[in-house]
């Protein structure tokens, strides 16, 4: 407004923001066009002549060294047919022919002597007697691999391993190798093991070391370059250099077009072999490509300074044209610059320009003091309102008036207070950085929002006059939680975000409905953004089958409990179920357990299941694991109480486990012990806590249960497995034990 008085309404064509910009405009087109014109040039250029040189290099190596393996190939089929390997198949596998292994070794001696296929040594591995021979002489395998040719990949056992399942024409990367001489290692170089085993030729196999340093230097041309080789499954073979073997393996490897791609400052051209199939990748540095960029940016540089001196020249004409006095004003407002400007000669701009500094610079100090308080204030009162606190004065509920729409968004944060303690920050310190690493990044992308601690571990953000809500909200969000993520090891952060609202009176009900939202987190060590609206259907609390969990602890039947915990697991996870119920069953389970465990082990029960830690567990693998130890940990104190250890007792028991499918009587078993029915029936419920039927009963039931759920054999032949003559009579019992019919249970443990 103050402007528009000053200057009143002028053609804007002739203002000084258009000649400038105009100017600038100019200034910047220039730059732009010489700059492409460049940047395209330059390109052009270096593609052309790194694809044209580099490629056909990399050509010329790629067929020598697969003409290299092809020769080392039938190099090795030669071996197999000459008379030493004939004489060496007909040899008994427990007989060792010194004579011929002399032979051989100076055989060797004689190729290797004048090889033109780079190969270091070859070593005959005689599969029956685990002796080795080479150009050095005969010895074992372990002496051969570690103290001739040792090295950390290859060991004997290795080698052992790789003869077994080899059969053919094996490749490995590349390894250096050592002699132990007198206690010290002395470096024998890198080479490159090729394993050659004739599956008609039983009696031995063929290690070959190639010089893979010398075929190197003898077959790559680029002398600035280096040279990686991947087999098929992306393993490095070869790599002649540490930047070579830094880069990225997989993506060169499975490059399947001949080409070029730029990795971390190198071009790398790739190429197939026909042979082996291997992917070779000749990588070549930038560095060399610098000169001609240099000669360039000259030409560039010349380019940019013409323009940008014909850019001064417009500049500069239209300035002095429009040199007005208040333009220096202006801008000294403009840019918060409040020092006096430079002086002009008319009196009434420099009386001008030195009130109206002095006004604004005051009235910055006030605005600042006042938004600083005032948005304390804000904090207090928007705490007060969520809080349901009346204020004692009408001015402060006026602050957190909500006059325009409003997103809120909730974070509960989860603390690991272990590994806070680790770094010696606890909660309440904690809760201050995070909130203030909240409303950081909450503020760059909605300068108009709060932020402020609710409670202890929950923090509220509200955002005022969000633009495209649908867009930049779900943005903000994944931002903060890439943000939030970083410090999981601390803390898991629980997000929930309202959509947009209008209604100034939905402010409380929304944040409740955060509140509740929030604090339904579901499995997972990570920041979790949930939904605002909650789904229709939450699933229900587990509930425990106690009376199955009674029968398997009684039956020692420890895996089925831990199939049983497991179950009831994938069942909450099936349903959505929160973080809070997998803990709350957690805990029913824990409760029940120590109800049905004997007095005297409760103790010990509860103690494992504290150290456990269930309060701690976050994703279903360590609910999982809790539950495990918790269903063994009590088998294990039943198990503890029983054997006490009753000869009686024992007996009675394996002969329930041996013969549960016969007819079963007290009778029967009282007459194998020597002692009366009715002694044995109070002994045996004196001693287990239950009758002999019902123990029997018990038994056949959780067998039924059992062949249920893991076999497709019909009712009435499991009725006869578990001693059960009568169908109806076995549907019967099985309904009173487990609550449900055989066919109805099948299909429920099958869901």
């Amino acid at each position: 407004m103050l402007l528009r008085r000053l200057f009143g309404k002028k053609d804007s064509t002739a203002s000084l923001f258009v000649k400038l910009l105009s100017s600038f405009m100019v200034i910047i087109g220039l730059l732009a066009s010489f700059s492409f014109a460049s940047n395209v040039f330059l390109l052009r250029h270096v593609q052309s002549e790194m694809v044209k040189t580099n490629q056909a290099s990399l050509n010329k190596t790629v067929g020598d060294y697969e003409n290299q393996i092809r020769s080392i190939k039938k190099f090795a089929m030669s071996l197999y047919l000459n008379e030493t390997a004939k004489l060496m198949n007909g040899t008994l596998p427990e007989r060792t022919d010194y004579g011929l292994l002399y032979r051989i070794h100076n055989e060797l001696q004689t190729l290797l002597a004048d090889s033109p296929l780079k190969i270091h040594n070859i070593v005959y591995m005689l599969h029956g007697n685990a002796i080795v021979v080479d150009k050095e002489g005969t010895r074992g395998f372990g002496e051969m691999f570690e103290n001739y040719y040792g090295s950390a990949p290859y060991s004997s056992e290795f080698w052992l391993s790789e003869l077994r399942k080899l059969s053919g024409f094996a490749i490995y990367p590349e390894a250096e190798f050592y002699m132990n001489a007198v206690g010290q290692r002395e470096s024998r170089g890198a080479f490159i093991p090729i394993l050659f085993q004739n599956p008609f030729y039983k009696q031995f196999s063929l290690l070959l070391l190639v010089d893979s340093t010398s075929m190197f230097r003898d077959y790559y041309g680029s002398g600035e370059g280096s040279l990686a080789i991947y087999d098929g499954s992306g393993q490095s073979v070869f790599a002649s250099s540490s930047a070579a073997r830094a880069l990225s393996s997989p993506e060169l490897a499975e490059s399947s077009e001949t080409g070029y791609k730029k990795l971390d400052g190198y071009y790398a051209y790739v190429q197939k072999g026909a042979e082996t199939g291997f992917a070779y990748a000749g990588l070549v540095p930038t560095a060399h490509i610098e000169s001609e960029i240099a000669r360039l940016n000259w030409t560039l540089a010349a380019f940019l300074l013409v323009s940008i001196s014909i850019g001064l020249v417009v500049s500069l004409l239209f300035t002095r044209r429009l040199n007005n006095p208040l333009r220096r004003i202006l801008e000294s407002i403009q840019q918060s610059n409040y020092s006096m400007p430079a002086s002009s000669n008319i009196k009434e701009f420099d009386l001008l320009g030195g009130q109206l500094i002095d006004i604004l610079k005051t009235n910055d100090e006030i605005r600042q003091d006042i938004s600083q308080k005032n948005s304390l204030l804000k904090h207090y009162a928007y705490i007060n309102r969520l809080k349901k606190i009346h204020p004692h004065s009408g001015d402060w509920k006026s602050l957190a008036e909500v006059d325009k729409p409003f997103i809120l968004i909730g974070f509960h944060l989860l603390y690991r207070n272990a590994h806070l303690e680790e770094i010696g920050v606890d909660v309440r310190r904690s809760s201050y950085f995070v909130r203030e690493m909240i409303h950081t990044l909450v503020s760059e992308l909605f300068p108009d929002s709060l932020t402020f601690q609710i409670e202890q571990n929950l923090i509220l953000t509200i955002l005022f006059s969000v633009n495209d809500p649908s867009q930049t909200v779900p943005e903000a969000l994944q931002r903060l939680k890439t943000v939030l993520d970083m410090d999981r090891h601390y803390y898991l952060a629980t997000v929930t975000a309202s959509p947009i609202q209008t209604d100034p009176a939905s402010f409380n009900p929304t944040y409740e409905h955060i509140l509740e939202r929030v604090l339904t987190r579901g499995l997972g060590d990570d920041t979790q953004l949930l939904p605002y609206r909650v789904p229709p259907a939450d699933p229900a609390a587990a509930e425990w089958d106690v009376k199955g969990l009674q029968t398997h602890l009684e039956a020692d039947n420890e895996e089925e409990l831990v199939r049983m915990g497991q179950r009831m697991l994938a069942a909450l996870d099936k349903k959505g179920a929160s973080l809070q119920q997998f803990a709350s069953s957690v805990q029913t389970l824990s409760e029940q357990l120590t109800k049905l465990l004997p007095a005297a082990e409760r103790q010990s029960f509860m103690n494992v299941v504290r150290s456990a830690e269930p309060d701690r567990c976050y994703t279903l693998e360590s609910f999982e694991r809790t539950i495990e130890t918790c269903m063994r940990t009590a088998c294990s104190a039943c198990r503890r109480h029983r054997n006490g250890s009753d000869p009686v007792c024992d007996y009675v028991i394996q002969y329930v486990e041996k013969h549960y499918g016969e007819d079963l009587s007290l009778d029967i078993i009282s007459d194998h012990l020597n002692m009366s029915a009715s002694y044995l029936s109070t002994y045996f419920k004196d001693k287990t806590g239950t009758n002999f039927s019902e123990y029997v009963q018990s038994y056949r039931m959780n067998k039924a249960a059992l062949l249920l759920e893991t076999t497709e054999l019909k009712i009435l032949d499991i009725a006869q497995q578990v001693g059960y003559q009568s169908v109806n009579s076995f549907i019967r019992n099985f309904k009173r034990h487990t609550g449900f019919p055989p066919g109805e249970y099948r299909k429920k443990r099958l869901e």
